[in-house]
């Protein structure tokens, strides 16, 4: 007996449970997007709907009131109003209702319509009609995306991918990934009024900041651009919005520079080597390096000739290995000139010297760098020419180079600093240029006639 009564009060309890969920279902309706559903407010407190909003969207209140004080209000899931009707029913009467429509982004969640009075107002009947729409955002983007740590990939030189900036997700960070240095734009286009979007290096140090204000709409996008020159590693982008919310599109064109200076060469201790007469460094001055340092080694006294060719304004100097400067100087850039190429002579002996090329302000970009010291090159070889084949001494097992009009025929001397080059069959007098490169350079040439 005392097991039945227990199972009838089980039975008893689940009934009760059962009854409690549908009158809870009874009491918030779920609206079906583009579905017009009417009633009138009586004497209860309030009248509440559901909408099942299940990706990121736009979603559309569209509301008539046939009563002044009647309020609409969307609200998320910790109450937060989220967007109200009431002003647009000020003008409302029973026989001449008033519309009003409003509209907002939201994420995915379920979100409540309440229909009530105002404080302290009337509680005679009010007729109400309302529609809600919803329609999905198509966002690409992938959430969550709200910090560095969770950032979404933005690829370079990529489709551009759609975001969405909302009532319940008011920024997204993207992550980008050089993998070489280069120029790097981030391009917006915002379909709202404003947004704050920011780039930042890998310890969240802002490098620029777009302009603020799009005047974009739902319909129509505005674009807004910024680029930097900026070195290999991780970079983040965060939007955020401060009034509006809507739809952006974002994208990374990236134009590599494909530099061969050697990071990282930012002090003596890691000054990359620069060959005199031979090596040209092209090298990048970007937000985040600023000066480059080269290793000159000098094996004969002289005149070491630096020749910078740059864009942009920087600052050269040039010292010997107890850091004491033999020249120093700002470079500007002459009205109307890109590539401008700057050289200066210097008296050397023979020691170890430093070049830095630097900055201090945010004139970025790339330049080309060479040093020459023309006391260090090989002397010219010693050659005779044939009608089939040049011959002669010159530095042992280095590459020889025969020069005849055009063509340009190359060999290599023995071990003995003896060469013998083939060519083809020439006319006797014909002029033949020779040189020797080695180490050191490539060297004057001679100049010799086919016998």
């Amino acid at each position: 007996m005392k097991k039945l009564c227990m199972m009838m009060m089980l039975i008893f309890t689940i009934f009760l449970a059962g009854l409690a969920m549908n009158a809870q279902a009874a009491e918030n309706p779920t609206l079906t997007s583009g579905k017009a559903v009417e009633g009138t407010l009586t004497n209860q407190k309030e009248i509440t709907y559901q909408i099942k909003v299940t990706k990121p969207s736009y979603i559309q209140l569209q509301g008539t009131a046939y009563s002044p004080m009647l309020y609409m209000d969307l609200v998320d899931q910790k109450n937060n109003v989220i967007k109200q009707l009431h002003n647009e029913f000020s003008d409302s009467m029973e026989q001449t209702p008033a519309n009003g429509k409003v509209s907002e982004y939201l994420e995915a969640g379920t979100y409540t319509i309440k229909i009530h009075r105002g404080e302290n107002e009337s509680t005679e009947a009010a007729d109400y009609r309302l529609l809600v729409t919803v329609k999905a955002s198509a966002v690409t983007e992938i959430e969550p995306n709200n910090g560095s740590k969770t950032a979404m990939t933005l690829p370079v030189n990529a489709k551009a991918i759609k975001g969405q900036v909302s009532f319940g997700d008011a920024t997204d960070f993207y992550k980008v990934e050089l993998k070489e240095a280069g120029n790097l734009s981030i391009k917006v286009k915002g379909y709202l009024r404003d947004m704050v979007v920011n780039l930042y290096d890998q310890d969240l140090q802002r490098i620029f900041r777009l302009p603020q204000y799009y005047y974009g709409n739902i319909l129509t996008g505005v674009t807004q651009s910024n680029n930097m020159f900026l070195e290999k590693g991780i970079y983040y982008v965060r939007i955020n919005n401060t009034r509006a919310t809507g739809l952006y599109e974002i994208s990374a064109p990236f134009d590599p520079t494909k530099n061969n200076d050697i990071e990282p060469n930012n002090g003596t201790s890691q000054a990359q080597l620069i060959r005199p007469n031979i090596d040209k460094i092209t090298g990048l001055l970007s937000w985040n390096d600023k000066e480059d340092f080269y290793k000159v080694n000098v094996t004969k006294k002289g005149n070491m000739e630096v020749a910078v060719t740059l864009s942009k304004e920087a600052y050269i100097l040039v010292h010997d290995h107890e850091g004491k400067p033999v020249y120093e100087n700002y470079i500007a850039i002459p009205n109307g000139a890109y590539d401008y190429t700057f050289k200066k002579k210097i008296s050397v002996v023979k020691g170890r010297y430093y070049v830095k090329v630097f900055i201090y302000n945010n004139s970025y970009g790339l330049y080309n760098l060479a040093v020459n010291v023309p006391e260090m090159l090989p002397n010219a070889p010693t050659a005779k020419a044939t009608k089939t084949k040049v011959t002669g001494t010159t530095y042992k097992n280095s590459k020889v180079t025969v020069k005849i009009g055009s063509k340009k025929y190359t060999g290599k001397s023995n071990s003995k600093g003896a060469f013998s080059i083939k060519i083809p069959t020439q006319k006797v007098k014909t002029k033949v240029y020779v040189s020797v490169t080695t180490g050191a350079g490539t060297s004057k040439t001679t100049k010799v006639q086919v016998k």
